[in-house]
């Protein structure tokens, strides 16, 4: 919260830019937790990175889908590369991520990148395979350009199948190598799209949590925040 309130500060000041005041300001309003789950605006979240540590390793790549009345939307999706310099790029980071050295090259700035990000994830619900890394990652980059972190709830894919098809085992019992995207989507009878891009990975989890959603809603999840507090049983 400190950070938050610093960041307030400085943009009562005009210290920081634009999109990251209006990001703290849409943060700040009244919540959604009461709203129906069909009035919701859904963020479906995936990045391509050099690593699994948000500490030292480098985001390359968001991409993500909006879910609006419980549907899909392409035309409102975000796709960006972020660029660095190559002796930056560990090689062996390529067999993962999948990106070309020319990629990266004409990626976009990262503070560009950001400030895009921040208009259009707004004060959506955040939705990722394994979203806590997507997050934290992301995290780390605003927070190293401008003292703040990604203030939206979010919610995993993972977790979700994982308390829809175990509801009366612990998460300790449930092995977590069932659930990675490729066998969810093979589970579910659900074609992977450009798999390993972030725009391509994140497709294929909305599709995901919109199956989860309605099997949800039969047992009564309605709401934002019945959804929230369900997640965490």
């Amino acid at each position: 919260m400190i950070r938050w309130w610093i960041a307030h500060w400085k943009c009562r000041r005009q210290q920081l830019p634009p999109e990251v005041c209006r990001y703290l300001e849409r943060m700040a309003e009244r919540n959604q937790h009461h709203l129906p789950l069909d009035q919701v605006r859904f963020v479906v979240l995936d990045t391509e990175t050099t690593g699994l540590n948000p500490r030292k390793d480098l985001l390359l790549s968001i991409g993500a889908v909006a879910i609006r009345r419980l549907e899909i939307v392409i035309e409102d999706s975000f796709e960006a590369i972020i660029a660095h310099k190559q002796q930056l790029l560990p090689q062996e980071s390529i067999s993962i991520h999948g990106l070309r050295p020319r990629d990266i090259e004409e990626g976009e700035a990262l503070e560009t990148v950001l400030r895009r990000w921040l208009q259009y994830v707004d004060n959506s619900v955040l939705v990722g395979q394994h979203i806590a890394f997507d997050r934290s990652i992301i995290s780390a980059s605003l927070r190293r350009l401008w003292g703040i972190r990604l203030y939206n709830p979010a919610i995993d894919t993972a977790h979700l199948a994982m308390r829809i098809e175990h509801p009366n085992r612990s998460m300790e019992e449930i092995s977590s190598s069932d659930y990675s995207l490729d066998k969810l989507a093979k589970r579910y009878h659900l074609r992977p799209e450009e798999r390993h891009t972030a725009i391509g990975d994140a497709f294929l989890t909305a599709q995901l949590f919109l199956i989860f959603v309605h099997k949800l809603q039969r047992s009564g999840v309605q709401t934002l925040q019945d959804l929230l507090r369900w997640k965490r049983l």
